[in-house]
This record gives structure tokens, C-alpha cells and sequence, in this order.
């Protein structure tokens, strides 16, 4: 398994390298202003970023060239200030800082 991490501002992923004391890899997601929260997908084992200034969900994938990863899909979430996501089948549940509520979205085809 990989444990992976992210960096706020600028947004950014890496992996936990093995023994856990530095990340292998940074890479910047360049669609996002700012990383909120990661969720990895069991349903389609794939994992997501949600960025609250951008107001967006979007699912992370390989650029197809090595190890940097892009946006494969996006989707807007429409939730005020939204920081935290879960996936569970085709169903996404956000929290948010300014507001009481759970908020759950169906995942469909994102737009990129």
C-alpha cells in the first residue's frame, strides 16, 4: 500500500516513502489553488483531492509519462468553504468549515 500526503498551499501530493520519515515524490496539482483533504475510492481505486478555494472535487491520476500525478476529472462542489471528503461507492460526502451539514453528492463523469 502507498500512504500518501498533502501539502495546503501550493497544492500538492507525495507518497510516505518506506519508514515513513520523507515523501518519495512531490508532485503539484496544477488545477487546484489549495489542497483540503485526500480520499481514496475503494469502489474505483483511485484517489481524490478536494480544494475548498477552488471549490472543486477532483480524481487523481497518472500523467501517463512516470510518476507526476494531473487531474484526470473534475467536479464542482458547490458547499461553502468545503475541507473534508469521504468516498464510499458512488457516493461523496463533504464537510465543511462554515456550516453544520453533511453534504452527499453521486460521483458521475467529471469535466476537465
Amino acid at each position: 500500500g502507498r500512504l500518501w500526503v498533502g501539502q495546503e498551499r501550493p497544492a500538492r501530493i507525495g507518497r510516505l516513502a518506506p519508514g515513513g520519515r520523507e515523501t518519495e515524490r512531490r508532485t503539484k496539482i496544477d488545477e487546484a489553488r489549495d489542497l483540503s483533504d485526500l480520499a481514496w475510492s475503494g469502489a474505483d481505486g483511485q484517489l481524490y483531492a478536494l480544494s475548498d478555494e477552488s471549490a472543486s472535487l477532483y480524481r487523481l491520476g497518472s500523467d501517463g509519462e512516470g510518476d507526476d500525478v494531473v487531474a484526470t476529472a473534475a467536479w464542482p462542489i458547490p458547499v461553502e468553504r468545503p475541507e473534508g471528503v469521504a468516498l464510499s461507492g458512488d457516493r461523496v460526502y463533504v464537510v465543511s468549515d462554515a456550516e453544520p451539514w453533511l453534504y452527499v453528492f453521486e460521483l458521475r463523469s467529471g469535466v476537465h
